[in-house]
């Protein structure tokens, strides 16, 4: 027989968040009586560490429960709030180690129709896809799931604020958007949120005709309700000469204790959300240093490449460590180099172009994106070669090539 199993999502009067798993006779026994919103009381329950691919909690550990599970509706908190949301900006989105979850609080500023398909296993979807903007500038495209994704489009017209908690964020060719999880929560018209009252008075006080910062692509097709954004020549110049960071600031703790590191992208802060640890400088530093909660933080290149042999140029992403061998340079010189000016890194590292032949190591596999199939090609590995060294491997291919054709001769 199969089993049966249902989450929920607690909180407490004093803003404590945990999920609460029921299996089985538990879980027949309770669904229809618990009920969203409403005050209960749970008894007989253990605890375990948090499974986080099925949860958007923070909580390290999660309540379970079996048949020996009782639970009581009781009369109202109003002390417990409906919802905790640890709200962030827009803008600090690309700044996050990926894949994260976050909430996010802002306008509705355009919606797609909802689209119906089939997965490869035949089983059917629906989704639709929003753009959210925020008093931060920026605007963030997010999919909406099942029955999230089916409500009416009058509820998503005249731009109304929208809470969203547990978004999963991705990244995709520098690009970030947002997935709400099954387990999270979507408010529209949170009038109660203070994030949400302060977003309402940014967008209607000139907000909704402000120049928006767009964090996303979309692989929508051509007919979607997004409007077109115009640009004259000139700005489309600038964005198409706008630099890619160089680094970014990762987390280089060691994953269960083994050798490899974590390398996610922490904030601004230092915090890495898939440790869960902070590596923020000062006082707060030196507390969870001593409780063994500091995490290392250090820079990771990551950088877009053009490569050039005798048959033509392609583009690729090369990662650290492979990254300071192909500019010849360590992270932390040219993290030096661009806070003193983009202007001096750039002439140092022009320095390098043309300079030694590389040899890399390329990692090609198989993707998509827009929903058609692509190759993702990263390098992995790079080591730079002397023109002696080069010359001598050309010479032997010559003469390997030379042989060959004696033997095809003597035939």
């Amino acid at each position: 027989m199969d089993g049966m199993v249902f989450s929920v999502e607690l909180l407490d009067r004093e803003g404590g968040e945990i999920r609460a798993s029921l299996f089985n006779e538990a879980a027949e026994q309770h669904y229809d009586l618990m009920q969203c919103g409403r005050c209960f009381t749970l008894c007989n329950g253990s605890v375990r560490p948090a499974q986080k691919k099925y949860s958007v909690l923070k909580h390290g550990y999660e309540l379970v429960f079996d048949g020996r599970c009782q639970t009581h509706m009781v009369d109202d908190d109003t002390d417990i709030g409906a919802v905790r949301l640890a709200v962030q900006k827009i803008a600090s989105v690309t700044q996050m180690a990926v894949p994260s979850s976050v909430d996010i609080c802002g306008v509705i500023v355009s919606a797609e129709h909802p689209q119906e398909f089939q997965t490869k296993e035949g089983k059917a979807l629906v989704k639709r896809e929003i753009t959210v903007a925020d008093d931060s500038g920026h605007s963030v495209l997010i999919t909406l799931w099942g029955d999230r994704a089916r409500l009416d489009s009058r509820e998503f017209a005249g731009s109304p604020v929208v809470a969203l908690k547990g978004v999963q964020v991705k990244e995709w060719m520098s690009c970030r958007s947002g997935s709400m999880a099954e387990a999270g929560s979507m408010i529209l018209n949170p009038t109660f949120l203070p994030e949400a009252q302060r977003v309402a008075a940014w967008w209607y006080k000139g907000g909704n005709q402000q120049r928006l910062t767009y964090i996303s692509h979309s692989s929508s097709p051509a007919g979607s309700l997004r409007p077109p954004q115009r640009a004259t020549s000139v700005e489309i110049s600038a964005m198409s000469q706008q630099a890619m960071p160089l680094y970014y600031m990762a987390c280089l703790e060691l994953k269960d204790g083994g050798s490899l590191q974590c390398n996610r992208r922490v904030d601004e802060t230092g915090y890495c959300r898939m440790c869960q640890k902070s590596g923020k400088a000062g006082l707060r530093a030196i507390i969870l240093r001593l409780c063994s909660c500091a995490a290392q933080v250090g820079p990771l290149l990551n950088v877009r490449c053009r490569f050039q042999d005798a048959f033509g140029s392609c583009w690729v992403t090369v990662f650290h460590p492979a990254a300071e061998k192909v500019l010849g340079s360590t992270a932390e010189s040219i993290v030096e180099l661009s806070q003193q000016s983009e202007e001096i890194c750039e002439e140092a590292l022009k320095d390098t172009y043309y300079d030694e032949m590389l040899e890399l190591q390329l990692r090609a596999k198989p993707d998509t994106w827009g929903g058609e199939a692509k190759t993702n090609v990263t390098c992995v590995g790079a080591q730079r070669i002397s023109s002696r060294e080069h010359s001598r491997m050309l010479l032997k291919e010559i003469n390997n090539q030379g042989n060959i054709s004696a033997m095809h001769t003597d035939r």
